[in-house]
C-alpha cells in the first residue's frame, strides 16, 4: 500500500502508532478579553505523561 499525500517514511500501517494523550493541567483556553494579562497563545493542550513535558510537534 503506498500513500501518496503523506509522508516518505510512512510505508506501511505497521508505522503509525496511535497516541494516549495527556491533557496538560496548566493549559487555559479561555482567551484574554480585556487586554490587561499575558496569555501564552502557543502553549499546548497536551503533556508527554511522562515527563510533563509540553508537546510543541518537535
Amino acid at each position: 500500500m503506498q500513500f501518496e499525500n503523506g509522508p516518505s517514511y510512512v510505508k506501511k500501517m505497521k508505522d503509525v502508532k496511535e497516541l494516549q494523550l495527556t491533557e496538560s493541567p496548566e493549559f487555559k483556553s479561555n482567551h484574554n478579553d480585556l487586554g490587561n494579562e499575558y496569555l501564552d497563545v502557543y502553549s499546548s493542550p497536551f503533556i508527554c505523561p511522562l515527563t510533563g513535558l509540553e508537546m510543541n510537534g518537535k
